[in-house]
């Protein structure tokens, strides 16, 4: 019923001639997490992310321009459309210095640690991360911790420096234990730096709720922390289980938030889950499919894990 009276005031707006509305609408369609089943599935989302952005430009508001761009950053991200993707990033860069607005600053900084992680420069992503975290502090207060958080985790691991940020993890699991963000990251990190029985533990507490998780922006990344962990361990069972959960982004990257991380493409860690479960032929195709989409939008680090 939601997306049969979202069509009916899309088009109201579009009769309508209401600019301002139509552009709001077409916003709330791209917060509802979508996957995408074929190339023809990424076209048809290229072509709606066309629209808003133009839309957007015709319109005399900052707050419609700012949240169009975002989510072009983001969705461009999950299809792998690199260069989308570095627009949306220098877009937002402009909205921020030409009309001085903080948070599109912020977003802008962490897009653009967000492609140094992708391009393999570590060094720049973490210049980058620790000037959006400053940013970020004076609109967001604390909770732009987090972002800094994940592209730290991001960068420390790609840099075999895990052990730095482990005790940070912990704290903040410990500070909220009933919350499961930082689980997945931390049964990642137990089982990167040979902690067994820990990492068995977390992934068998989140096996037990089948993997249960929100249907948010981070579920993609969570999923794919703990693809790594049950390939890590050898655990075919929750192998099976999220090689089910995560064929939706098969065709897509592992993106986390507007402007927080991308990890490459999904196939990496459907080839790594296939091979868990023994399926080689499958997870040749995966990681053919993931030597592709890595090359093509310039994620040096993920192609090379993928090589």
């Amino acid at each position: 019923m939601s997306e049969r009276l979202a069509k009916q005031a899309t088009q109201l707006a579009r009769e309508l001639g209401d600019r301002n509305s139509l552009c709001s609408l077409l916003i709330n369609r791209h917060l509802v997490p979508r996957h995408v089943m074929s190339a023809r599935d990424i076209d048809a989302r290229v072509i709606e992310l066309d629209e808003l952005v133009k839309l957007s430009q015709d319109i005399d508001n900052d707050e419609l321009k700012q949240r169009a761009h975002s989510l072009d950053l983001y969705i461009s991200a999950e299809l792998g459309e690199r260069a989308r993707m570095d627009r949306a990033v220098a877009a937002m860069g402009e909205l921020g210095e030409g009309r001085q607005r903080l948070l599109a600053k912020w977003i802008a900084h962490h897009g653009d640690a967000m492609r140094a992680i992708l391009d393999g420069d570590f060094p720049a992503a973490e210049v980058l991360a620790r000037e959006g975290l400053e940013l970020g502090r004076q609109t967001h207060g604390a909770q732009s911790e987090g972002v800094y958080g994940i592209q730290m985790f991001s960068i420390r691991r790609e840099q075999g420096r895990l052990a730095e940020v482990a005790q940070v993890i912990k704290h903040l699991i410990e500070e909220n234990p009933e919350g499961s963000t930082w689980l997945p990251g931390f049964a990642l990190i137990a089982a990167d730096l040979g902690f067994e029985a820990p990492a068995r533990l977390r992934l068998r507490e989140m096996a037990e709720t089948g993997f249960d998780m929100p249907l948010d922006a981070k579920r993609s990344t969570s999923l794919s922390y703990l693809a790594e962990v049950a390939a890590l361990l050898g655990d075919t069972e929750s192998a099976a289980r999220l090689y089910e959960l995560m064929s939706v982004y098969r065709h897509m990257t592992i993106t986390m938030g507007i402007a927080t991380v991308c990890y490459g493409a999904a196939s990496r860690y459907l080839g790594m889950l296939a091979t868990t479960l023994g399926e080689f032929d499958k997870a040749a195709a995966h990681f053919e499919h993931a030597l592709k989409m890595n090359g093509a939008m310039g994620a040096r680090a993920w192609l090379a894990h993928t090589k």
